[in-house]
């Protein structure tokens, strides 16, 4: 089965479907057609669950323990009802800390898609970590113009993929890093 996998790098503008039933997984605030998205920033879930100025997302969520806790809350009750929840998912603890990327991945390969196609994840090739939902809610990383923090979180997300690969080698993970 394929599926891809869409981050918020600039580059997600060349994502495209192979076959119409292809499964497509979006990162946080998603601006492709997907069929669900991957949200495990809590500083983005918190602006999505806002009580008086939510986002508004109209596909299903995949989200971790963390938010689904803030959605368990006193506070965040009231938002469940909006919130479509496809799954509440965490990987095991060998792949933190990860992107949203990382976690849809994953996600896709314990539902057995063994092709994956990561689109719009530009730091990869670029170290950049800028990312399409910046415009919504503001880069922990990218406010601190910090660049000794960007590179360390960079070369722990190429470290993630390349062990997601080696763990799953029976799984075709192509990524499309056109910028």
């Amino acid at each position: 089965m394929r599926a891809h996998v869409v981050g918020n790098g600039a580059s997600y503008i060349h994502f495209k479907r192979i076959e119409v039933t292809d499964f497509v997984l979006g990162c946080n605030y998603t601006y492709v057609d997907a069929n669900a998205t991957v949200i495990i920033d809590s500083r983005f879930f918190r602006k999505l669950t806002h009580k008086h100025d939510p986002i508004i997302i109209d596909i299903p969520v995949i989200i971790n323990e963390k938010c689904n806790g803030w959605l368990e809350s006193k506070l965040g009750k009231e938002a469940k009802s909006r919130i479509n929840i496809l799954d509440v998912y965490s990987p095991t603890g060998k792949y933190f800390p990860i992107s949203s990327a990382h976690v849809a991945a994953i996600w896709l390969i314990e539902k057995q898609f063994t092709e994956i196609h990561i689109w719009g994840c530009d730091s990869l090739i670029t170290y950049d970590i800028a990312s399409e939902t910046d415009k919504i809610n503001d880069s922990y990383y990218k406010c601190k113009e910090n660049h000794e923090a960007i590179t360390k979180v960079v070369n722990n997300w190429k470290d993630k993929w390349d062990l997601i690969a080696k763990n799953n080698p029976n799984v075709n993970i192509i990524f499309h890093n056109e910028i």
